[in-house]
């Protein structure tokens, strides 16, 4: 036996000669599934639960709480809301040692380092699990496989018809040498006249593959773009998110459903609450929902409406009063004004009406796009500017006084 095998063991009677402890953690990635439960490993060392423990999940950062377990009972007002109802301590295994934690339906932004720390009065031990989420219905492509698989295809294209041309053209000059060394000389003509006329045809074949294998390039480029598009498209989907309206912040010109999924004119003034979040002047309502980081798409449906504005706000833009929709003032919109679509009171031109429109916001990137969702195709991007640290950017709709509704939509990947 060396001598690093017996550091565990010693570890373990030094906690149990002071009174001190460990925490334990798997040391490989706890892997799980989209929509499944999971236990997030941790034990205590010695196996007891000491004096006066309290629990503490977390992620990044210290206040981030995934579950707080405090003077001898859980506090749910403690988690982050996106954990509330979701997490549970195995109480009945305290006195085991066992502080694991039971996580309920998993999501993609689950995915990550979760941190266990327990203290008891000056002591305290702190132990990271990694939790990696895969989807398993749509399973990750790999980019060099189809990368390498196109230029496969091109290079077939290419060089086939060219090898055929080769060696046809061997056959006929072969011929062209057999008919040349005929000493008969008066067989001249006739063998002048099929040299021309395979010359001829030779040419004409040339001419016809060259443009053969041009029309093949250009078929596999197309072919490639559009698998390349479909990628992205694919990506983009992955970062799908649900959004909902957030009453608070509804104009009063507005009514919200009680689902609160979509939004239309109220066809008169109702009263609200004031409070600093709502709109004052204009029909606008926000997400309840706000982005600090990573990228994320949503699916908003317009249907016939001759009048909206869709896009992004910043937390902090003006909200009473007059209100210009301007990337200065923290608004990334675009909308349709009867028949024309605007942005920046710059007109678009579109092939078509969207009656889906997605809105893609890239926080890493400083990216806000709008696409067609039933053509999957892009109608506007801005490059813009989110420099603000740590302010929260919101999904932002404005029916104007349509009787239209604007619907959020689920999102629904694709085979």
């Amino acid at each position: 036996m060396s001598w690093r095998s017996l550091i565990p063991i010693l570890l373990i009677l030094q906690s149990s000669v002071e009174g001190t402890f460990i925490v334990t953690t798997s040391e490989k990635p706890t892997v799980v599934t989209v929509g499944q439960d999971v236990v997030l490993e941790c034990q205590l060392i010695p196996a007891a639960a000491p004096e006066e423990m309290e629990v503490r999940w977390f992620r990044k950062g210290w206040q981030r709480i995934v579950h707080m377990y405090r003077k001898g009972k859980d506090e749910p007002d403690e988690q982050m809301k996106e954990y509330f109802g979701r997490t549970e301590l195995f109480h009945d295994e305290f006195g085991k040692g066992n502080v694991s934690l039971l996580l309920r339906n998993v999501t993609v932004k689950d995915n990550g380092t979760f941190r266990c720390f327990v203290v008891s009065k000056a002591l305290d031990a702190e132990g990271p699990v990694e939790l990696k989420v895969g989807n398993e219905v749509f399973p990750t492509v790999s980019g060099w496989l189809v990368a390498f698989w196109v230029i496969f295809i091109i290079l077939l294209a290419v060089f086939l018809p060219l090898l055929y041309l080769y060696q046809k053209y061997q056959r006929q000059h072969h011929q062209i040498r057999t008919l040349m060394m005929r000493p008969a000389i008066n067989e001249y003509e006739a063998l002048n006249a099929k040299l021309n006329q395979a010359c001829a045809s030779a040419e004409k074949e040339k001419s016809e593959l060259l443009k053969q294998i041009e029309n093949e390039k250009q078929a596999a480029k197309l072919e490639c773009e559009k698998l390349l598009h479909l990628i992205e498209w694919d990506k983009m989907l992955r970062c799908a998110v649900s959004v909902t309206l957030d009453p608070e912040t509804a104009n009063g010109h507005l009514e919200v459903s009680p689902d609160r999924l979509s939004v239309k004119d109220g066809g008169g003034w109702r009263n609200v609450t004031e409070n600093p979040k709502r709109f004052e002047r204009y029909p606008f309502v926000v997400a309840s929902e706000g982005f600090r980081a990573g990228a994320h798409y949503w699916e908003v449906e317009v249907g016939d409406s001759n009048n909206w504005d869709l896009g992004v706000a910043r937390a902090l833009a003006q909200r009473k009063g007059r209100v210009e929709l301007s990337e200065e003032n923290g608004y990334w919109v675009m909308g349709r004004y009867w028949e024309k679509y605007k942005v920046k009171n710059v007109e678009l031109t579109l092939d078509r009406k969207p009656a889906r429109v997605g809105v893609f916001l890239n926080l890493k990137e400083a990216l806000v796009s709008f696409h067609d969702a039933e053509t999957k195709t892009q109608l506007y991007a801005f490059q813009t500017h989110l420099e603000e640290e740590g302010e929260e950017i919101f999904p932002f709709f404005c029916p104007w006084r349509s009787q239209e509704p604007l619907k959020i939509t689920p999102v629904t990947p694709e085979d």
